[in-house]
């Protein structure tokens, strides 16, 4: 196991699961890595870091609301984002490790 990254708050666990962005574009991408403040998300387009942002995960639990924090191009195409949640909340992780059990 990585020695946890001291820049982080919270521990970020693995979070390969597709997921359903709805604001501010709707399109479909695929979590990264996840913890109880925020996400990072590989999607088909980039969305401006400073921009609100709303996204579904497939448990059919409530939609998730964030900031896009980062951007970086990925070297096959498509993007590289971080999400910082408006709200931290454990629940997230708890959520995200039924999904990645499942």
């Amino acid at each position: 196991m990585a020695a946890p990254d001291p820049r982080r708050k919270n521990e970020r666990i693995a979070f390969p699961v597709p997921l359903h962005i709805r604001k501010p574009v709707a399109m479909d991408g695929k979590g990264v890595d996840i913890a109880a403040g925020g996400l990072g998300v590989d999607l088909p387009q980039a969305i401006a870091e400073g921009s609100a942002v709303e996204l579904d995960l497939p448990d059919g639990g409530a939609p998730l609301a964030g900031t896009v924090r980062m951007v970086r191009p990925l070297p096959g195409g498509g993007f590289r984002l971080g999400i910082q949640f408006l709200q931290e909340d454990g629940a997230i992780v708890a959520r995200a490790r039924a999904l990645h059990s499942a």
